[in-house]
């Protein structure tokens, strides 16, 4: 709405333009078949064919009379008036140089920039002259010498839709405009031409008793009401108030209300909210390469579902980028909420609702020719999606705000240098060193959730934590050796150190250990006319120490992040009932326990013409402590014309695991894959495209997804189920209207979140959880917008949204 009235006023502006010095004669060129002279009134009267011309400014009529004295101007019949920006239809038009003016039965374009105009002779010439920014007409149109402009009978629009119906106009009895500020509407009608349903001519909308439009690309004003619902609002509105805040900052201020749910199903427990609500957002771009934007939205909820929230609730999200200096980059992400269930109330999409945590970070970084130092925050905040329960004593636990209460270990912070690789005479050396502070919130050292906290909502019964502070260091040396033409081979040695303070009584601890190895691969390419292929063979040995340093090497605590190395005896609790707590299992970790040697082959054949390309790959890992065989992994990816294709996986064709994964909660033909992925894309370049996709992960998950950052594998089995994932959709452009529809199902029976209240469900293969349809409207003349989702998951819940956009193609939107 802001961009539409900037430039309908910016129109109306121009016909009032500001003062200057008196119009003289010698100002004005004048032709016409007949020009008298008529000594009585002193002005001139000029008949058939009337141009005059001042400046850039050409003003066409049947007949005129001209005051020289008083620079009054009268012209009927066929009145045109142009300069390089705008043209001016009129009946008749009377006006006073420098001053007012009144004109009847106004047609007017506004172009987008300057444009030769002085030539035409009739409106319709002069609109297909450049595009027109906006237009308007009005049964009379007054001036006054201020600026203020009052029209009749007003129509506007942005829309450039040659000689037809505009997509979408305002039609108002009277229109008070004060150029460069704001226009006010009485009893304004939105008028839109839904071609799409094979109407041409405008059909009205919506209609309300005044509006006042803002004018101007960023003037403080209402924006155009919103509707949508994430299921547990049910029916809300919206009414957006847009306020500028300086050149380079602005904010909206939303008041809303939520409708709410069924009252049986907040009796049943079901995700609810209702109440009067208030969304701050506020943005900002005070240099070039910076800029960020956050929103507070809180609720006063209504609704006290058992297990949800009530009363006072606010969320918020934002996120600030801008470059410091020539190498310098700065990027904060906030997500915050004032209790465990807020982010599950407040979006409709399923995995986002289904999200146990949500980060905040803070990142500062500088980059030179080799270094990259880096420093930053992190705070995690624990989440219930499956609902607010209270433990066993009846009693909710403390969360605190935004979960601080709860024990949950943060980088709180975290210093970094890393060293890329750098030529050393013949070798490459590269490192990293580091220095991070993990501890909670709420000065608890160490600790570990009890059954009604959320973060223990999964059922892990963890190891603790404990506050510490670690300073990690590693530095790596190679060798790149090109022997012939057709080998490349790379020795490696790299070391890793870590030493830890903790906030208990615990000793401090420092862990070391080594590992070395070799990548060898070479390539042989043959042309078959425009086709090249080539075969990629690699082979990777590495050789790891085991853990050296205090107690029994390894951290006898669970890992904060990917640096640390944590032996076998870190204990993980069940995935569900079946399996029996304490069941070593693998977890985040920079290498498995104790020494290992590994080793991992693969061939790779490359084909590309200029048709499409074909790859292959097919490759074994090997365990040589054990002597025993890996993981078997393969991969596809083929592009041919308008279809994309790609698969990879990872498979125990050959041999286990030495500690058995555990057993899935359903058994599928998946079970045979530690791993799968798969994609499918068929689109042109209309945007027409279909897709379909597959994500999979195997009892304990893969040796590839366990490695950490010095292992190739781990196959130490991670304390997940099974899990796999499927999505399907399509996306069709049908003149201005685009239908989209995605699908989200299961491929594997899983166990999730009942519907409402506590416990878990069965979904079998193939039961779609998520149904999301769009449809997006886009005028041919660019200058209409119009935009509807709706989601259905599978425990009947609707979610939606609709949004109208009446500011033209490439502006900034101002329907959310």
């Amino acid at each position: 709405m802001i961009a539409l009235a900037a430039v309908a006023a910016a129109g109306l502006l121009a016909l009032s333009a500001p003062p200057s010095a008196a119009a003289t004669p010698e100002d004005l060129t004048v032709e016409a078949g007949t020009v008298t002279y008529r000594a009585d009134t002193g002005r001139y009267q000029l008949e058939g064919g009337v141009v005059l011309r001042r400046g850039l400014v050409t003003l066409r009529a049947r007949s005129a009379s001209y005051d020289p004295s008083t620079g009054e101007v009268d012209a009927i019949g066929d009145v045109l008036l142009t300069d390089a920006t705008r043209a001016v239809a009129a009946d008749a038009l009377r006006a006073v140089m420098d001053g007012g003016f009144k004109a009847e039965h106004v047609v007017a374009f506004l172009k987008d920039g300057p444009v030769a105009m002085g030539d035409a002779t009739a409106i319709e010439d002069a609109r297909r002259r450049g595009r027109n920014r906006a237009t308007f007409t009005g049964a009379t149109l007054e001036g006054e010498r201020s600026g203020h402009l009052r029209l009749g009978d007003a129509r506007l629009t942005l829309c450039d839709c040659g000689g037809g119906a505009p997509s979408w106009e305002l039609r108002a009895r009277r229109a008070e405009v004060e150029p460069g500020h704001h226009a006010t509407l009485s009893w304004p009608v939105l008028y839109v031409t839904p071609r799409f349903l094979f109407v041409d001519r405008p059909v009205p909308v919506m209609i309300l008793p005044w509006l006042f439009l803002p004018l101007g690309e960023r003037q403080t004003g209402l924006l155009f009401p919103t509707v949508a619902s994430t299921g547990a609002t049910g029916f809300g509105v919206a009414l957006p108030v847009f306020v500028t805040l300086g050149r380079s900052a602005d904010a909206t201020v939303t008041p809303e209300y939520l409708f709410g749910r069924a009252r049986a199903d907040v009796a049943a427990g079901q995700p609810a909210v209702r109440g009067a609500g208030l969304k701050l957002e506020l943005r900002w771009a005070p240099a070039e390469d910076a800029a960020g934007e956050i929103e507070l939205h809180g609720i006063d909820d209504q609704d006290r579902e058992p297990g949800g929230g009530g009363g006072g609730r606010l969320g918020i999200l934002g996120t600030h980028g801008q470059r410091l200096g020539a190498s310098g980059r700065l990027r904060a992400d906030v997500a915050l909420a004032s209790d465990p269930v807020w982010f599950r109330d407040a979006t409709g999409d399923v995995l986002l609702r289904s999200a146990y945590y949500r980060r905040s970070a803070l990142l500062a970084s500088f980059a030179g020719d080799a270094l990259v130092v880096e420093g930053g925050a992190a705070y995690h905040q624990p989440l219930t999606p499956s609902g607010w329960y209270p433990d066993a004593t009846g009693a909710r636990p403390a969360y605190g705000t935004f979960g601080a209460d709860l024990p949950a270990f943060h980088r709180w912070p975290g210093l970094a240098a890393t060293l890329l690789p750098e030529a050393l005479g013949p070798f490459q050396v590269s490192g990293r060193l580091g220095l991070s502070r993990y501890a909670t919130v709420n000065g608890d050292s160490g600790a570990t959730f009890t059954a009604g906290d959320p973060g223990a909502a999964r059922g892990f019964v963890t190891t603790s934590r404990e506050g510490v502070s670690r300073l990690d260091a590693r530095a790596e040396l190679s060798a790149p050796l090109r022997l012939g033409s057709a080998l490349t081979v790379t020795p490696y040695a790299r070391g890793a150190a870590l030493g830890y303070r903790f906030d208990t009584g615990r000793s401090p601890a420092v862990v070391a250990w080594g590992l070395g190895g070799a990548a060898l691969s070479s390539e042989v390419s043959r042309r078959y006319g425009a086709l090249l292929h080539r075969i990629v063979p690699r082979l990777e040995l590495r050789a790891g120490t085991r853990a050296f340093g205090s107690e029994d090497g390894s951290l006898p605590l669970r890992a904060y992040d990917a640096w640390d190395r944590v032996g076998d005896d870190v204990q993980r609790g069940p995935v569900s009932a079946a399996q029996p707590a304490g069941q070593p299992a693998g977890s985040l970790t920079a290498a498995s326990d104790g020494a290992f040697r590994q080793l991992r082959a693969s061939v790779e054949s490359r084909l590309d013409g200029p048709g499409g390309s074909l790859r292959l790959q097919l490759g074994q890992d090997f365990d040589l402590v054990r002597g025993a065989t890996g993981e078997t992994f393969f991969s596809a990816a083929a592009h041919r014309g308008p279809i994309t294709a790609d698969v990879s996986g990872r498979v125990l064709a050959f041999q286990g695991r030495a500690v058995p994964s555990p057993e899935p909660r359903f058994p599928s033909w998946l079970d045979h894959f530690t791993e799968l992925h798969g994609s499918i894309t068929a689109a042109d370049r209309r945007g027409d495209l279909v897709r379909a996709g597959l994500v999979a992960v195997g009892p304990g998950a893969s040796g590839q997804l366990m490695a950490g950052v010095d292992a190739l594998f781990d196959l130490r089995p991670a304390a997940i189920d099974a899990s796999a994932q499927g999505s399907a959709g399509f996306r069709g452009v049908l003149g201005g209207a685009t239908l989209g529809y995605d699908a989200l199902f299961t491929v594997r029976p899983i166990e999730v979140a009942r519907c409402s209240g506590a416990g878990t469900r069965r979904v079998d293969a193939g039961q779609v959880q998520q149904h999301a349809g769009s449809v997006t409207w886009n005028s041919p003349c660019r200058c209409f917008l119009a935009r509807l989702v709706v989601r259905v998951n599978d425990c009947g819940e609707t979610s939606y949204s609709a949004a109208i956009d009446l500011s033209r193609a490439g502006e900034r939107a101002a329907v959310r």
